[in-house]
């Protein structure tokens, strides 16, 4: 795959392509760009996507703490492992874009810029300022550019499949039900760093981590099973996101992960983890004792599930 980071340098002539944000790359995006794929290969042409380089929620600042599912390194990696599209082109979302009408992002975009013979939408998907560009407005334009213009099928009627959508199940802790529709365990990459090794003197040592990008929506706050990524090792183990309320009830959540049957030191190292199962809230207990005892519950019970339910461990 090819990845051209400015729309200038774009050099592989008539193609077929898919525009959108694609947060999350989820099994919705997926199939939209697999059809941009069939239509390129039958067509003898190169399947493009191009998407923007920063969300244009941050761009228009409509909804405050608007958090992304993927970043965009996430995004184009996800992207390459999905999907066969030949390459991605980025481009800024600002000023310029957010005002071009949906026609004008067709012929000056779209045909002129990207030489565009085909053009592949989301079953909703609109484009152009102020979300105009519905598919029957696209399809109509383009015709007059001698442009065909594809509409992906809805995947599950009756469910809206979106973006929005998985954020909503993220911030209720859902995380099984958002790995469904995304395709893959929702996650995220970070740092470990040195802790207060609290968790070390009551017997569930755990690595503290800082997210790498502050921009990643992170889920409700709690207990979850999680499948942790250390090089090319594959661990599971419990993650706390919380403020420690029997301890500290600290003014910020941390992150924090017990990895099972792991040792090994791991500063300043970078990790993936990904939720598998919510197990609980984060409960305030009334001593270090009901908090251990709970702890070890915590952990028969992500052993149970990995055990029975994933026939991972």
């Amino acid at each position: 795959m090819i990845l051209f980071n400015s729309i200038d340098d774009y050099n592989l002539g008539p193609c077929v392509v898919s525009v959108g944000a694609f947060d999350g790359v989820h099994i919705g995006h997926v199939s939209v760009l697999n059809l941009l794929s069939d239509l390129a290969q039958r067509s003898n042409l190169p399947s493009v996507v191009l998407t923007f380089k920063n969300h244009p929620q941050h761009f228009f600042k409509t909804q405050a703490g608007f958090k992304l599912l993927t970043t965009l390194d996430e995004k184009i990696e996800l992207i390459k492992e999905m999907t066969n599209v030949d390459a991605i082109v980025q481009i800024p979302f600002d000023a310029y874009i957010s005002t071009l009408v949906y026609n004008d992002f067709v012929e000056k975009i779209l045909k002129i810029k990207l030489k565009a013979q085909k053009i592949v939408m989301g079953y909703d998907h609109r484009f152009g300022k102020g979300g105009e560009g519905t598919f029957e407005e696209v399809r109509a334009c383009a015709a007059k550019l001698l442009i065909d213009v594809y509409n992906a099928p809805e995947l599950y009627p009756g469910e809206h499949l979106s973006s929005s959508r998985i954020r909503k199940l993220l911030f209720e802790g859902n995380v099984v039900h958002s790995a469904k529709l995304l395709g893959y365990n929702y996650g995220f990459t970070a740092t470990v760093i040195y802790g207060q090794q609290l968790g070390r003197k009551i017997g569930f040592p755990t690595v503290n981590l800082v997210p790498l990008s502050a921009e990643k929506l992170l889920p409700l706050q709690g207990v979850y099973i999680v499948k942790v990524l250390i090089d090319c090792q594959i661990k599971y183990g419990m993650l706390n996101y919380g403020v420690r309320p029997t301890i500290h009830n600290l003014s910020q959540p941390t992150l924090e992960v017990h990895i099972f049957d792991f040792s090994d030191v791991l500063y300043d190292k970078t990790i993936r983890v990904e939720f598998m199962e919510r197990i609980r809230s984060e409960i305030k207990f009334n001593s270090i004792d009901e908090l251990k005892s709970q702890i070890k519950k915590d952990k028969e019970k992500a052993e149970n599930y990995l055990r029975f339910v994933v026939g991972e461990w």
